[in-house]
């Protein structure tokens, strides 16, 4: 700690340069274990920092500043090779080398377990990825869950999928809302929700005006369509139309 007269309050700091910022300020409850561990945090309450440059990228103030309630473990975890500094409340959780090295400001509520888990997420939120290299390109998909050795690993900006299984993807790094499961994504399963405001009881009238409707990639074997109505309108009937298209 670096001297001072500011109120420290149950703070663990072992190793070279731990938590070396943060006796210039008032803080409580971070632990940090490890060559320049947490070494950038000033005020960031309740983080728990494990390893070698855990939370701080070296020669800078980036990585952890402000920010709180946070958990890594591991060498270079948790934005260690952050291109700013984390000063909003994280809720992180990360375990393993280098797992969620490049997390930046705005990245919250992540969950990544396995070696170079998350490595890639810079602003993403609300990601979950166990395994080695699960959802190692994520970096600015949110609410992605990767299990599995390489689940997900193609995955950049993609939001709500879901990837189990030995090197189960989506099939590109963009998709959204598609499920995956089985090694060699032997099954897929996508959902998505549409917003009908403007239908009318006429035959021929299109229900719905989203421009980016459901795709299903090609030479895909379709087992069953199911589709859950919530009437607003006075129709009686629905249709749901497949539309073979030429289009990416």
């Amino acid at each position: 700690f670096s001297a001072s007269n500011e109120q420290l309050e149950g703070n663990i700091a072992i190793g070279h340069e731990a938590l070396k910022t943060t006796g210039v300020y008032s803080q409580t409850g971070t632990v940090a274990i490890g060559h320049q561990a947490g070494s950038n945090i000033t005020s960031g309450l309740y983080n728990t920092l494990i390893g070698y440059n855990s939370g701080m990228v070296t020669g800078t103030a980036y990585g952890l500043t402000t920010s709180g309630y946070n958990t890594a473990v591991g060498f270079e975890t948790l934005g260690a090779s952050s291109a700013n500094a984390i000063t909003t409340a994280g809720y992180n959780t990360v375990m393993g080398y280098r797992a969620g090295y490049e997390m930046q400001e705005g990245s919250a509520k992540n969950t990544l377990i396995g070696s170079n888990s998350g490595e890639s997420v810079t602003t993403g939120v609300n990601n979950v990825a166990v395994g080695y290299q699960a959802g190692k390109d994520v970096e600015t998909g949110n609410s992605n869950t990767a299990i599995g050795y390489g689940a997900g690993n193609t995955l950049t900006t993609g939001l709500a999928n879901t990837c189990i299984g030995y090197n189960v993807i989506t099939d590109e790094a963009t998709t959204s809302s598609q499920t995956v499961i089985g090694r060699d994504s032997v099954f897929k399963f996508m959902s998505k929700e549409y917003n009908c405001n403007y239908c009318k009881d006429a035959e021929g009238e299109t229900a719905s005006n989203n421009a980016t409707p459901l795709k299903l990639p090609a030479n895909s074997v379709i087992k069953s369509i199911s589709v859950l109505v919530i009437q607003l309108s006075n129709l009686n009937d629905y249709n749901v139309a497949i539309v073979h298209s030429s289009s990416s």
